[in-house]
């Protein structure tokens, strides 16, 4: 897969140089590792699609695995208990999507005393204590969209509004996207947001907050944001005829690649989400064998819509129809 690494990693001075990622072979894999893997929660496609590239990555090296989900992005305290679970437990590396920024800075640190390495995905940490990080920068994933709204409308075009849908407040991973999103349009005259709004990333915490915004903000053109909040705003925009505004979601699900088919969604921009996992857990095995590893792996993102949604690689993004989701690899 296409990525940029950067040398030395973490190193904001480093630049970032093209590269294609090959997985360790299973061959040159010696031992039965066990992987701990902590997320946010499993109740959305997203994380679907990363359990599909742990658990996939896992049974290709012959690994052991545990998949853990804390139950929300409230549940901080949750993913730091099971943390420290799959510490004293013993095992031999961490994968993780952090619930906050911070907040597991001792916990992160306290494996990695112990010599446990963590890789993390799906949005950033602030601790020095990281071994490995295999994700996007999700500032790229608002920027993708506002660019390609900028097209749409260039400055000095009759202008439109548009209203962003932020998702959950804490994690660095929405505050970079809405940054990207905001800052990339703050220039071009044709294009207002009109309003960022925060929440949680749940179809059903969604709707009521889009149709609240649509009372106060009637005449929008575009809905853009968090994968959920465009799957309900299908459903809201639906039930109320308005076929005059537009979707674009900052991240892939199944229903917003599908509504993208069909024509309900403008435009998706994809993180490789199922990619993402696969690399931290290779960078894993990959450290705990000696063997080379790139640490600091930009998976990148793709704005995907009508002109390229039958020709990108979808294994990369999503789970395969039908997958069901499992939590065990032994």
């Amino acid at each position: 897969m296409p990525v940029k690494v950067r040398n030395p990693a973490f190193d904001a001075d480093a630049a970032w140089v093209d590269k294609n990622y090959t997985p360790l072979p299973a061959s040159e894999v010696t031992t039965k590792w066990d992987i701990c893997v902590l997320f946010p929660h499993t109740k959305d496609p997203y994380y679907i699609a990363m359990t599909y590239g742990a658990v996939t990555e896992a049974e290709s090296k012959g690994l052991s695995m545990t998949v853990n989900a804390a139950g929300g992005y409230t549940e901080l305290p949750t993913q730091i208990s099971q943390m420290e679970d799959c510490v004293t437990r013993g095992a031999d590396g961490l994968m993780m999507v952090a619930i906050s920024a911070t907040g597991l800075n001792r916990t992160i640190a306290a494996a990695a005393k112990k010599g446990i390495p963590l890789s993390i995905t799906g949005g950033e940490v602030d601790s020095p204590d990281v071994a490995a990080r295999a994700l996007g920068n999700w500032f790229d994933s608002g920027r993708i969209a506002a660019e390609y709204l900028n097209e749409l409308h260039p400055a000095g075009s009759e202008p439109v509004k548009v209203l962003w849908m932020a998702g959950p407040e804490g994690p660095n991973w929405s505050v970079d996207s809405t940054d990207g999103f905001v800052k990339t349009v703050e220039g071009n005259d044709a294009i207002e947001v009109v309003k960022v709004i925060w929440g949680e990333p749940g179809k059903a915490a969604q709707i009521p907050l889009i149709e609240d915004a649509l009372q106060v903000y009637p005449d929008i053109s575009y809905i853009g944001g968090v994968a959920p909040a465009i799957e309900g705003g299908i459903q809201v925009l639906k039930e109320k005829g308005r076929q005059d505004i537009k979707l674009i979601a900052s991240y892939m699900t199944p229903e917003t690649e599908a509504a993208l088919r069909e024509g309900d969604v403008l435009g998706v921009v994809t993180d490789y989400t199922a990619a993402q996992a696969r690399i931290a857990i290779d960078q894993l095995v990959r450290k705990l064998e000696g063997k080379e590893v790139d640490l600091d792996v930009d998976t990148g993102f793709a704005m995907i819509d009508a002109g390229n949604v039958e020709t990108y690689d979808r294994s990369l993004a999503l789970a395969p129809e039908g997958w069901e989701p499992y939590f065990h690899v032994d």
